[in-house]
């Protein structure tokens, strides 16, 4: 039986004040275009994305590159911390596999690699 990859909705960081609480006591991971953070809590996860990238479709093409890692890498990561991806870089990768490396760098190799209980 395949395991469940939807995101549900209580995985997801969806006010300011839950943002604001795991940005003040997460720790900052920074790569070469985003910035994680990594707090303790409950799985859960949250992405934010500068206006200063211009264009709603450019925006939105990131938001589901993220997602679309996040979806796959939930069951990979650990139970009990939220995560807060920041894009802060107008000139970003197109394409999935520098993301997907990127985010293994910044949430696998740097020890909140963790399994599913």
């Amino acid at each position: 039986m395949r395991p469940d990859l939807h995101l549900k909705k209580n995985q997801k960081i969806t006010t300011k004040r839950e943002y604001d609480e795991n940005i003040k006591n997460g720790k900052k991971r920074s790569g070469a275009f985003l910035s994680v953070y990594i707090a303790p809590g409950e799985q859960k996860f949250g992405i934010i994305i500068s206006r200063k990238i211009k264009g709603a479709v450019v925006r939105n093409r990131y938001k589901r590159l993220i997602r679309e890692y996040v979806r796959r890498a939930q069951h990979t990561l650990s139970n009990n911390k939220n995560y807060v991806i920041i894009l802060f870089k107008k000139v970003m990768p197109d394409k999935y596999c520098t993301i997907e490396r990127e985010m293994d760098k910044l949430m696998h190799l740097q020890g909140e690699h963790g399994t599913k209980q």
